[in-house]
């Protein structure tokens, strides 16, 4: 069964890492706002560097 990009288990093994388990959306405590905008902001950028890791010269010398 092939595993498709949308699926909610793919994103979940993805970026669950960086999720904020101490605080659930259901309880919103003080400060809550900036743990998920970190969150946000580690998935995106998990993906920045994986694509600029690819065009890069050490990349390409491995891949030689």
């Amino acid at each position: 069964m092939p595993v498709y990009h949308s699926s909610p288990n793919f994103l979940y093994c993805r970026y669950g890492r960086f999720r904020p388990w101490c605080f659930p959306l259901s309880r919103k405590v003080k400060g809550w706002q900036m743990l998920w905008w970190h969150y946000a902001q580690q998935s995106v950028l998990l993906d920045v560097r994986k694509r600029l890791k690819k065009c890069s010269w050490r990349y390409l010398g491995q891949r030689l």
